[in-house]
């Protein structure tokens, strides 16, 4: 199959993106070998990928493969993807199947990362189907950083409304609702019932699958075509040299962490209803093994690929940072790795907000479009909250033109202009200059944002 049609559809949430392949167009003539009279061509569909789903890392607990509760958003869009795609076929229901892809950022060494990507895709693959014991291995066998412990415990019951009190008094109370000896131990039987509550709460009722629903459909008991890890082999962003050379320095690395966000996500692909592989054909490893089998589907030139250059590459615009010649094959046309820009037309809204020049977290941010008076009208989108940068940016795009946008604490509105531009994802506030909550001793301003 070659050419493309269809513009994707795609929905994002403020952690992660779910979005349908476009449809790829058939061949006009298909290429086939000589043969003799005895003999017959075999051509065989390739398998394509026709939707696509993006968890982002800040839906997992740092350097972990624990689910943390705010994934239930992402969560509700694959839902409505997988509904969206199933079909119906004498009588008989049939979802489109599944393969969950985990990746990490290039710090660190290939084995780890490669683990722990595998831990984050087995975590996944263990809520949607419930398999409570997967937890139970993630849990009770730490990996580095992946220690889930009573951090994740405590996530866990304060997310099924189990907050007050000591730590040993919310076990308890869990423990009593759900039938247990109310010892306040979160021991083995705890968490069966702990994890089991926490899945079903995360991903609802809409979202229950088996590993039927899977590309291998559960075929190999270590989940291979169903989910795997990709270590730090397919990464978005790569850094320039000079970038590489900056954020290598200790005093640098929240900045860094920040910069290889993009690089730590989990995909899942969805493909036609009925499709299926056998796990021995399937080249990728086990989402646990070691990654010298990934190295196999390598491109010749994989290398370079991931090397570190003159100028920062990111997939969507180069196309040529995936080292793994399989995954690329997926990805290449997914909007999940590459999105698309706004149609012609639309761009991306967004404030920075700063304090004493520095940029301020969790301020409340609203959009409104703008009167001809220059005061809000009807709200545009959700209210939006300023993240570690300072940035507050509506999800999805908006026309070119003017907004207000009111900031909390900050009683004034501001217009915000959306420019007609050519690069779509320059977002730009013209706020014209800086202002004053002496009150509350904010100050906010606008610049260039990528």
């Amino acid at each position: 199959m070659s050419g493309k049609s269809d513009p994707p559809i795609s929905k994002a949430t403020a952690g992660g993106l779910s979005a349908v392949h476009p449809t790829l167009k058939p061949r006009d003539t298909i290429p086939v070998a000589p043969a003799f009279t005895n003999e017959l061509n075999t051509y065989q569909l390739t398998l394509v990928p026709k939707a696509c789903w993006k968890v982002e890392d800040m839906r997992f607990a740092f350097d972990s493969s624990f689910v943390l509760p705010e994934m239930k958003e992402e969560l509700a869009l694959l839902a409505e993807l997988i509904s969206q795609h199933s079909e119906e076929r004498e009588g008989v229901r049939r979802k489109p199947p599944l393969s969950i892809f985990g990746h990490a950022d290039p710090v660190g060494k290939d084995d780890y990362n490669k683990t722990l990507s595998g831990r984050r895709a087995m975590a996944i693959y263990a809520a949607l189907t419930r398999k409570t014991e997967m937890w139970e291995r993630l849990y009770t066998q730490p990996f580095g950083g992946d220690n889930w412990g009573n951090p994740a415990v405590n996530a866990m019951l304060g997310h099924l409304g189990y907050s007050s009190g000591a730590p040993t008094d919310r076990a308890k109370a869990f423990q009593r609702a759900s039938g247990l000896k109310d010892d306040g131990i979160v021991g083995p039987r705890t968490r069966e019932k702990l994890f089991l509550a926490y899945m079903d709460s995360l991903c609802g009722e809409n979202l229950k699958l088996t590993p039927e629903d899977f590309l291998a459909q559960g075929a190999d008991p270590n989940g291979r075509g169903d989910y795997q890890g990709c270590s730090e082999f397919n990464p978005v962003r790569i850094f320039s040299q000079e970038e590489e050379q900056k954020y290598s320095r200790p005093e640098n690395k929240n900045e860094r962490n920040r910069e290889n966000a993009p690089n730590r996500r989990v995909m899942i692909f969805l493909f036609r209803p009925g499709r299926k592989v056998a796990p021995a054909r399937w080249p990728c490893p086990a989402a646990l093994e070691g990654p010298d089998a990934c190295r196999k589907r390598f491109w010749s030139d994989a290398q370079a690929r991931l090397a570190n250059g003159p100028a920062r590459r990111e997939f969507k615009e180069t196309r040529d940072t995936f080292a793994c010649r399989f995954y690329h094959r997926f990805a290449v046309n997914s909007p999940c790795e590459s999105p698309l820009p706004p149609p012609k037309g639309f761009a991306f809204l967004s404030v920075i907000v700063f304090f004493h020049q520095q940029p301020i977290a969790d301020l409340a941010v609203e959009f409104f479009a703008a009167g001809a008076d220059g005061k809000p009208g009807a709200a545009v989108g959700e209210k939006v909250k300023t993240d570690e940068d300072g940035v507050a940016k509506l999800l999805k795009p908006v026309p070119i033109g003017n907004y207000v946008c009111r900031v909390q604490y900050q009683p004034e509105t501001v217009v915000c202009t959306v420019p007609d531009i050519e690069d779509p994802f320059i977002l730009v506030l013209p706020i014209g200059r800086p202002y004053y909550d002496f009150e509350n001793d904010f100050e906010f301003t606008g610049r260039k944002q990528r």
